[in-house]
């Protein structure tokens, strides 16, 4: 599920009478409207959906390498689209879907591998039918540090109007990225691509363990602080959830603050492993209750 702020609704993914779908609770009055199948083919909706209340937009792509938008302008009459990259340069095993609200860049991981897809929705070419169709300049960007994430990217989530996101796996493994995103959405055809990242460890919890990252659908998100305007993740580990790390992705993206060692790769996108993450002011644990 997630929460449309904008209107006070919840989205909620679900199995209807004529498949998987999608449900919107008002929770002014907390009543549901009627709920509606996903057009995709196969029918399938993404682990982890996304809104975006400045298009009115649902974001659902899926392991079957489509990705579904839908027009929820009026949320009782959606109008959904399918961008299918089956057999294309883009064709990936989509398992959470994202939107930096801001530019119209939206994201999509890709399982067991280290790559994400991005498109730019802003420059996107709508197709009525039943259903339609989208187009937009997309790519799946490859990130080698992030093959060795437990099954790959899998949880991805922006941090609201700061242009980052934070990517990690699942079922276990304590590793993690942040991405910078494009600030301003392209023209012309431009296709949006990912300017910087660095790929790093959740330390140990405060009780020495090893963190495991939680399972799916995933226990990952990320807001800009309402006090210092930086970019925020919080990932829960998991069996059951005893810890959220807390992690500042614009410090750990400061290479003042971390500094990067190259870890056998072309570029330096890996944390110096030599700094204490928690004691430089990035990862904070909180304990759930």
């Amino acid at each position: 599920m997630i929460i449309n702020a904008t209107t006070n609704q919840v989205l909620l993914t679900l199995s209807t009478a004529k498949g998987p779908g999608f449900q919107f609770l008002d929770l002014g009055d907390n009543t549901f409207e009627p709920p509606f199948p996903s057009q995709s083919s196969p029918q399938r909706v993404s682990e982890d959906v996304a809104i975006d209340p400045v298009r009115h937009l649902l974001l659902s792509a899926t392991e079957q390498s489509t990705y579904e938008v839908g027009d929820i302008t009026d949320t009782t009459t959606p109008k959904l689209f399918e961008n299918d990259t089956s057999g294309t340069a883009f064709e990936g095993e989509y398992d959470s879907s994202a939107e930096d609200c801001t530019t119209g860049v939206a994201l999509a991981t890709d399982e067991f591998t280290g790559n994400l897809y991005l498109a730019d929705l802003s420059q996107a070419a709508f197709t009525a039918g039943s259903p339609g169709t989208w187009t937009a300049p997309q790519q799946l960007q490859n990130f080698p540090e992030f093959d060795s994430f437990d099954a790959g990217t899998d949880a991805v989530s922006v941090a609201g109007d700061t242009h980052i996101a934070v990517v990690n796996g699942e079922f276990g493994g304590n590793l993690f990225g942040a991405v910078v995103l494009p600030s301003v959405s392209g023209s012309g055809g431009k296709v949006p691509a990912v300017s910087d990242y660095i790929a790093c460890t959740i330390p140990n919890t405060p009780g020495g363990s090893t963190f495991e990252t939680g399972d799916d659908p995933h226990t990952t998100t990320a807001y800009a602080s309402p006090n210092t305007g930086d970019a925020m993740a919080l990932v829960a580990n998991s069996h059951p959830p005893t810890w959220v790390a807390q992690i500042d992705l614009t410090k750990l993206l400061n290479t003042s603050i971390v500094p990067r060692i190259k870890n056998g790769f072309a570029g330096k996108h890996t944390c110096d492993p030599s700094v204490n993450l928690e004691t430089a002011g990035v990862v904070k644990f909180v304990a759930v209750p």
